[in-house]
């Protein structure tokens, strides 16, 4: 999963559009394609929105652990004002299922930007 340099720019004409506020939440941690900085630094300089990030593990230092193959737990509905999923639904198995949770983790009036690359 990436934030290549396109990408980059269209989530800063998303916030251009309408800001990223509240509490943004990644699906599985960001490689930063062409630069030393981290998904969390990238998202820092374009917003101050509070970072959090959802994996199926903390192999990559998530702070939310949850398997969207599986309902999620109603303690994770309406966490989150923004989702970036820059590309997990190709390694996963109950898409149906991932996509209603994505739609559960949002607040409402919240949104979601998908960027699948598989």
């Amino acid at each position: 999963m990436s934030l290549f340099p396109a990408v980059t720019r269209l989530i800063r004409a998303e916030h251009d559009l309408r800001p990223i506020e509240g509490d943004l939440l990644l699906i599985g941690r960001q490689r930063v394609e062409g630069s030393e900085q981290t998904d969390k630094e990238v998202f820092a300089s374009i917003c101050n929105a509070e970072f959090h990030a959802l994996d199926v593990s903390d192999f990559e230092s998530a702070d939310i652990i949850a398997d969207l193959n599986y309902p999620l737990p109603p303690h994770l509905h309406g966490i989150a004002d923004f989702i970036f999923d820059g590309s997990c639904l190709d390694n996963i198995f109950d898409v149906g299922n991932a996509m209603r949770s994505l739609s559960r983790l949002l607040r409402p009036g919240g949104r979601i930007v998908l960027m699948e690359h598989g």
